[in-house]
């Protein structure tokens, strides 16, 4: 979002940043929080003085509704609204001891025994973190192979770095209950149950273009950028704001 109003206002057009939280930062936030992300986190502060370089406006702690778009008649909506985390058909997901990745990684309390669900980048970087904290961690992945989307020379480190950390990792295995201090998996032996008092949900997130598909008939323009438009890499996140600047 911001890439996206940096590079439109260097193009000359007014533009007004609207971030639903107290602070600029987005998806980047927690991202930089797991070790060895801390090359990441210089970017914020950069992120947070484009609006004074490049003179736009920055609001924080509004969320745009349809009703807002309605009234302020822009001519064009970049919509960077971030994404939707998983929900999963799982019994026992409502507790309250259940959280998403993120919500660990900026603060949420953990107990001893973690299982996370979803051994994709998200999911082992999570657990290194907590491995760190030195909790007890259970990685628990449907597929046969951890962060497959990952480059392999780095996949090959931090797998290395949570085995040596004491992960436990169960591959070809799925969560089928969520109980108040255990999970029930079932993997390539069978049921089995693993102590668990915080469960981690590291399943890929959902696009959020909810206001997108909302204010189409209000505005000419509309573009739909970073995980708003597909779940993936900051890199990517940020070209896509680049390229939404330079449309508008």
């Amino acid at each position: 979002g911001i890439e996206a109003a940096r590079v439109a206002a260097m193009r000359g057009h007014d533009v007004t940043v609207y971030e639903a939280e107290d602070r600029l930062g987005g998806q980047l936030i927690p991202a930089v929080v797991p070790p060895y992300k801390e090359n990441l986190a210089d970017y914020i502060p950069y992120m947070e003085k484009q609006s004074e370089y490049r003179g736009f406006h920055v609001v924080t702690g509004k969320k745009i509704t349809r009703e807002d778009v309605e009234a302020l008649k822009p001519d064009a909506v970049i919509a960077a609204t971030g994404v939707i985390p998983a929900s999963l058909p799982i019994s026992g997901f409502e507790k309250a001891h259940v959280y998403n990745a993120k919500e660990i990684l900026l603060g949420a309390p953990a107990a001893d025994d973690v299982v996370i669900i979803g051994g994709g980048t998200v999911g082992c970087e999570t657990a290194e973190y907590l491995l760190k904290a030195g909790k007890h961690v259970t990685v628990v992945e449907m597929t046969d192979h951890l962060m497959t989307n990952m480059v392999e020379t780095t996949r090959f480190v931090l797998k290395s770095h949570i085995k040596e950390l004491g992960c436990a990792i169960l591959l070809k295995t799925k969560c089928k209950e969520i109980r108040n201090q255990e999970v029930v998996v079932e993997g390539p032996a069978g049921e089995k149950i693993i102590p668990a008092g915080t469960v981690v949900i590291a399943t890929k997130d959902r696009p959020n273009h909810q206001l997108a598909d909302e204010i189409r008939d209000l505005c000419a323009e509309v573009y739909v950028v970073g995980d708003a438009s597909e779940v993936g890499s900051v890199m990517e996140a940020v070209r896509t704001g680049y390229v939404a600047g330079k449309q508008v």
